[in-house]
């Protein structure tokens, strides 16, 4: 059994899983890939089996559990000082540390405008307008960290580090969706696909047999994401204010998958509505069909509960976000 198990998803649309993954894999510190299918009525049981946080990726080493990204990134720094994850510059750790937060936080309207997906073929995809904010952001980070600290090698901090494993689902989206690139923003995202490690994912993601993500039609995208209106009806019209100890704790099941949602981008929001007639469980999605909304929906550990809640689904004629 190898030292480290690093658990992760799908290849093709789990940007999360390919951060440290990539790291590990271009630093030649050896792991073990645990897996865990997105998107299917038994993702959230199969998540909680390992992760405490129902999220992946979680690094197991040796049976001690480490999840998040960055705490992931931060421990095998810890271990490993000689593979230089952060710069050894105290300035460039400081910028690095920094980017890599910002990364980690923010850029929520291009993940949710240009979402991994390496099956889709290549063509430029304008952003709305705080998308286009936040795609120009992130070349301005690159520009300076190249030019800063950059000059010994095509990365960010020249060779590569933890900046650079944060920001290579960005690359693919860049790659993907942002068509013809600045000369020193196509050169650094060439510089990150490049690497074995990052062939080596596009080559396992073409593997994978299932059907989602699906590729677009063409080059542009030509059919947006769809919004639906779930309610999540409880077992009792006073259910929020009557709850057993079992119930409170089946809830905060149901919290956490939602918040893996909203990291996925599938989920706009969610949260109970203040109904005179009985509060009632609101959940916004944003994915391609009524399939995939209810596969959300099926998926939500109250659903198969057996306590008696079930979901109304209903399409948004029309949204603005």
């Amino acid at each position: 059994m190898a030292e480290f198990t690093l658990i992760i998803a799908n290849k093709c649309f789990s940007s999360w899983s390919l951060r440290p993954w990539v790291a590990m894999k271009h630093l030649e510190i050896p792991f073990e890939e645990g897996f865990v299918r997105l998107r299917t009525p038994e993702t959230f049981a199969n998540l909680a089996k390992v992760s405490p946080t129902g999220l992946v990726p979680i690094l197991n080493h040796n049976g001690r559990i480490v999840w998040e990204t960055l705490a992931i990134l931060e421990y095998l720094a810890d271990l490993f000082p000689e593979k230089k994850l952060w710069p050894q510059d105290i300035g460039a750790r400081a910028l690095a540390r920094s980017v890599a937060t910002e990364m980690h936080s923010g850029f929520r309207e291009v993940r949710y405008g240009w979402p991994m997906n390496l099956r889709r073929p290549k063509g430029h995809k304008p952003l709305d307008g705080e998308g286009e904010l936040q795609r120009a952001r992130i070349e301005t980070i690159w520009r300076q960290c190249r030019e800063q600290y950059g000059k010994g090698g095509p990365f960010l901090f020249g060779h590569f580090t933890a900046a650079d494993a944060m920001y290579a689902p960005v690359v693919t989206r860049f790659d993907t969706y942002g068509g013809e690139l600045a000369t020193d923003t196509r050169a650094y995202v060439d510089a990150v696909l490049a690497t074995p490690a990052m062939r080596h994912w596009y080559a396992e993601a073409a593997k994978e047999t299932w059907p989602e993500p699906g590729p677009d039609d063409g080059p542009r995208e030509t059919k947006a994401p769809s919004i639906f209106h779930c309610r999540l009806i409880p077992p009792r019209p006073d259910f929020a204010f009557t709850m057993t100890e079992e119930e409170r704790e089946l809830m905060g099941r149901h919290a956490d998958y939602l918040r893996g949602k909203l990291r996925e981008g599938t989920m706009i929001l969610a949260g109970p509505v203040a109904d005179p007639a009985g509060p009632w469980g609101l959940l916004i999605l944003r994915v391609e069909n009524e399939a995939e909304a209810r596969a959300v929906t099926d998926g939500d550990p109250v659903s198969s509960s057996g306590r008696g809640f079930h979901y109304e689904i209903l399409p948004l004629i029309s949204a603005i976000l």
